[in-house]
């Protein structure tokens, strides 16, 4: 299980080293105030009860933490520690299916909400 958390801070560390036009197009690699963050969220919602999420690039310099699990899904787009967006299939949260905007960059308020939203989704355990 902690393999999986060291393998997906690497994957993180990694999306900063992308070329630049990495999409074909002029997508930048992912800033390292971003990737710093996405890897603070990740180590304080680390826990072997709770589902290892998928880091994706997005093409401003942007990172995506995405938690897909049969009870839950949860988006985390962060544009910048202070700029995130953070999306749940759950519509007592996104009502009409839309992100919230989250401008506190406190990491443990951020984590401690996804933490929350997935513990209430009953989602399985770290995996690949």
């Amino acid at each position: 299980m902690r393999e999986l958390f060291l393998t997906r801070k690497r994957e993180i560390l990694s999306l900063r080293k992308l070329d630049n036009g990495w999409d074909g197009y002029q997508a930048i690699p992912v800033s390292k105030k971003n990737a710093s963050y996405a890897i603070g969220i990740l180590t304080e919602i680390y826990s072997e009860n709770l589902p290892c999420p998928e880091a994706v690039a997005g093409v401003d310099g942007s990172i995506q933490l995405e938690w897909y699990d049969s009870s839950v899904e949860i988006e985390l787009h962060i544009v910048a520690p202070n700029n995130i967006l953070l999306w749940t299939n759950d519509p007592s949260i996104c009502p009409d299916d839309e992100a919230i905007h989250i401008t506190d960059s406190d990491i443990t308020g951020v984590s401690s909400k996804i933490a929350e939203l997935l513990k209430e989704g009953r989602a399985t355990r770290w995996r690949a």
